[in-house]
């Protein structure tokens, strides 16, 4: 999974040691401080997972999800297409290298990937996953995301919210330490399926413009999720690109509206508008 060329926030790097203990500067405010991203404080982001498999007690992280509710997680179908792995998946925490006293950690008991989802071209990349046990959201910092109407339209030059761990640059194979995040404008289906190509499904997909290639994600922020600015509000799942907020691309993400009510089906009735 590690080897997926998909998605990655560019950032700036910035020392821990010059962060507030929550790992968000709250006084950067001006864009002029953010590159391609910034460290993602917990409270602003508190429905994002890290879906890891065996390496450790905690596991190593693959992907990136949401919450959807107390048992369910929301992620791309490329992070589910091979059900036999024994997924760990973690919540309340945004540095992985350190457990903090919000993390918890369940298992997947139960994946459940779009019956017509086609890796070769991320046709309906989605799934949805049951853990093993309730989710406690009582903490302000685990939070689920919600979701829109079906078929509501996200129009072009909306800003939009992306938040994982994946890689800082491209083919590196190292996965940030902390959470980040990095607001991203909805870009024009249409033109973005006549540069990525005639697999780009307009009804399907959500696409983000790259900002000149300073903006995008990564390998390891595959599943993760676009939320409406300033809102747990879900729109897309980070699905595909080329390279990592390549100059001249955009990243393909999945349109959660078009497949709420799949969602609503493949949860067993239990995650409906």
């Amino acid at each position: 999974m590690r080897s997926l060329a998909v998605l990655c926030v560019l950032v700036a790097l910035t020392s821990a040691a010059e962060l507030p203990l929550d790992g968000f500067d709250y006084d950067s405010g001006a864009e002029d401080r953010i590159v391609g991203g910034h460290l993602a404080g917990p409270q602003a982001t508190p429905f994002v997972a890290s879906i890891r498999e065996t390496c450790d007690s905690f596991g190593c992280h693959v992907c990136t999800g949401s919450i959807l509710s107390s048992t369910w997680i929301l992620t791309a179908g490329t992070c589910c297409r091979d059900p036999t792995r024994f997924y760990r998946i973690v919540v309340g925490e945004y540095d992985t290298y350190n457990e903090q006293n919000t993390t918890q950690l369940v298992h997947a008991l139960n994946i459940v990937n779009h019956e017509n989802y086609t890796y070769d071209t991320k046709a309906n990349d989605i799934c949805v996953i049951e853990t093993d046990a309730p989710i406690d959201l009582s903490h302000p910092w685990v939070q689920p995301v919600t979701l829109p109407p079906q078929d509501m339209e996200t129009f072009p030059g909306e800003f939009l919210t992306m938040a994982g761990w994946g890689e800082l640059i491209s083919g590196t194979s190292a996965y940030t330490e902390y959470l980040r995040a990095v607001d991203v404008m909805a870009a024009d289906d249409a033109i973005c399926r006549s540069t990525m190509g005639p697999t780009v499904n307009e009804a399907q997909v959500l696409c983000t413009d790259h900002d000149g290639g300073t903006k995008g994600m990564c390998n390891g922020d595959e599943g993760g999720p676009l939320v409406n600015v300033g809102s747990f509000q879900q729109v897309g799942i980070v699905s595909w690109s080329r390279g990592c907020a390549g100059v001249g691309w955009y990243d393909v993400n999945t349109q959660v509206s078009h497949y709420v009510d799949w969602i609503c089906t493949a949860t067993g009735g239990q995650i409906c508008p």
